[in-house]
């Protein structure tokens, strides 16, 4: 039996599990899902559409993680606005830095680049961490099996 994406129709690939060969179905609402423990392992595979949402989710979940420990630490008194901002963005810093990281090097294991290409989000360049991030959303998948996994559809 051979199963087809809801949204695209594009073929799935069974999976074997084993005991027997399951077959992964995927709605298009799973399109924009992504799962964290997967993404924090960093020997996976990434799809476009879960990189981008990992990158909302980093972007987003960090402004409004940073709105509101600043807040927390302007209201405590603590320091003056340098030091608070510095106490306020090592939560944020802790919490989804993990996450962006484990994101993208397994965005570059889909695109078949090894994690150490990472390591271009650290250019002390204007932009350069931008045109990065877009290369990784935007850069197709490998098609076939690589040493980081079969293809995420």
């Amino acid at each position: 039996m051979e199963a087809f994406c809801v949204e695209c129709r594009t073929a799935l690939p069974a999976v074997n599990t084993g005991r027997s060969v399951a077959v992964r179905r995927v709605d298009h609402t799973e399109h924009l899902r992504w799962d964290v423990r997967r993404i924090a392992n960093f020997r996976a595979r990434t799809t476009r559409a879960e990189y981008w949402a990992a990158v909302g989710f980093v972007y987003g979940g960090g402004f409004a993680l940073l709105l509101v420990t600043l807040s927390i630490v302007t209201a405590m008194g603590i320091g003056d606005t340098d030091t608070g901002l510095l106490l306020a963005l090592g939560p944020v810093a802790v919490i989804l830095l993990p996450v962006f990281w484990g994101a993208t090097v397994n965005r570059l294991h889909d695109i078949g680049r090894p994690w150490y290409y990472a390591l271009l989000h650290l250019i002390p360049l204007p932009f350069a961490s931008i045109i990065v991030l877009i290369w990784l959303g935007s850069a197709e998948s490998e098609p076939g099996p690589n040493p980081w996994g079969a293809p995420v559809h």
